[in-house]
C-alpha cells in the first residue's frame, strides 16, 4: 500500500500547482492583467496561499518566468537550433508569460534583457571572429522575432512551418557561424537564373509559351513567367519592343534536340531552326517567338 503523501510533499505539490498556474496566467495575460485572486483560482487554493509560497505577484512572475540552465559553450550552437525548433512548434509557460509582459512591464523587460544578454555572450563566445557578439545578438534576436510572429502575432506564413523548413531555410538564416574564414557573412551562392524577354502583350507570349510546353503565367498585365522541367523564363511588357533592337535570347541545353525540335514544329507562329550538327560537338536548333525572342536549344552530338 502506497503510504500518504507527507506534509513536506503536500507542500511542494501545492506549490508546484501555483507556479504551472501562475504561468498559465501570465502567459494569457500577462503581468498586469494577472491578478493573485486569478492564479489561486486556477490552482484551486486560497489566495493566502499564493502569497505564503511566493510572495508579491511580482516575485512570483519572477520564479515563473525563470528559464533552466541552458547549453554549455561547446554546444550552443546546436542548442540554438533545438531552441529554434521549440519556439516554432509550441512555447514553455515561461517563455510565454515573460514574452507577452516584456513591453509592457520592466520587471519583465529585465528578466528577458537577462536572459538574452547572457545567450548572447555564450554564443559570441562559442564562434568567436570578427563582429561575433553582433552576429550572435541577431541570431537570439531573429529567435526572439520568430517567436513573437509565429505565437503571438500569428503570423500566416509561420503557421504551417515545418521541421524540414526549420532547417532547411530558416535555421542557417539563424546561424551566427556563417562567416568565412575573415569573419565576414559569405555572399549567398545563386540557385536559379532566367532571362527576361520583351513582348508587346503579355497574353500572347504566355499562349505560345504554353503551345511550347510550359507551365505559363501572369503575375499582372505587364509581366509573366514561363516554367518547364525546372527552367524559368520571365517576360515584361514594352510596348516599344522591336524585334531587331530589343529581342533577348536564352539557351537550352536539352537530352534531345531532335525530339524537342520535332514537338515545337507544331506550334503556330514564331520561326523553327532545325538542329544541325556544330564543330563544337552539340546538335543545336533554335525557335524564335513571335517577338523575335530566341531560344537556342542543343544536345551532345551522337
Amino acid at each position: 500500500m502506497t503510504p500518504p503523501p507527507t506534509r513536506a510533499e503536500k507542500r511542494a505539490a501545492t506549490a508546484r500547482r501555483i507556479l504551472d498556474a501562475a504561468q498559465e496566467e501570465f502567459g494569457e495575460r500577462g503581468l498586469e492583467g494577472t491578478t493573485v485572486r486569478a492564479i489561486a483560482a486556477r490552482a484551486q487554493v486560497d489566495p493566502s496561499l499564493v502569497i505564503q509560497h511566493y510572495g508579491t505577484k511580482v516575485e512570483l512572475f519572477a520564479v515563473a518566468t525563470r528559464f533552466d540552465q541552458e547549453a554549455e559553450d561547446d554546444d550552443v550552437e546546436e542548442h540554438l537550433v533545438d531552441v529554434l525548433r521549440v519556439r516554432m512548434d509550441g512555447l514553455p509557460p515561461q517563455t510565454r508569460a515573460l514574452v507577452r509582459s516584456m513591453l509592457t512591464a520592466p520587471e519583465a523587460a529585465a528578466a528577458m534583457k537577462a536572459f538574452l544578454d547572457e545567450r548572447t555572450a555564450n554564443l559570441a563566445r562559442a564562434t568567436g571572429g570578427e563582429d561575433a557578439e553582433l552576429r550572435a545578438a541577431l541570431a537570439v534576436s531573429g529567435i526572439l522575432g520568430l517567436t513573437v510572429a509565429r505565437h503571438f502575432l500569428e503570423l500566416e506564413g509561420l503557421r504551417e512551418i515545418t521541421d524540414e523548413q526549420i532547417t532547411s531555410t530558416i535555421a542557417p538564416w539563424l546561424r551566427p557561424d556563417a562567416a568565412g574564414d575573415d569573419g565576414r557573412t559569405p555572399s549567398p551562392a545563386p540557385t536559379s537564373v532566367a532571362p527576361v524577354f520583351s513582348t508587346t502583350d503579355v497574353d500572347r507570349w504566355l499562349e505560345h509559351y504554353r503551345a511550347l510546353g510550359f507551365a505559363a503565367r501572369a503575375f499582372d498585365e505587364t509581366y509573366g513567367f514561363a516554367s518547364r522541367d525546372g527552367i524559368e523564363l520571365h517576360v515584361a511588357l514594352n510596348p516599344e519592343h522591336d524585334p531587331a533592337r530589343t529581342a533577348g535570347c536564352a539557351y537550352l541545353a536539352v537530352t534531345d534536340a531532335d525530339a524537342l525540335a520535332a514537338e515545337w514544329a507544331a506550334v503556330q507562329g514564331g520561326r523553327h531552326v532545325a538542329p544541325v550538327d556544330t564543330d563544337y560537338g552539340t546538335r543545336e536548333g533554335a525557335h524564335v517567338d513571335p517577338d523575335g525572342n530566341l531560344m537556342r536549344f542543343g544536345s551532345p552530338r551522337r
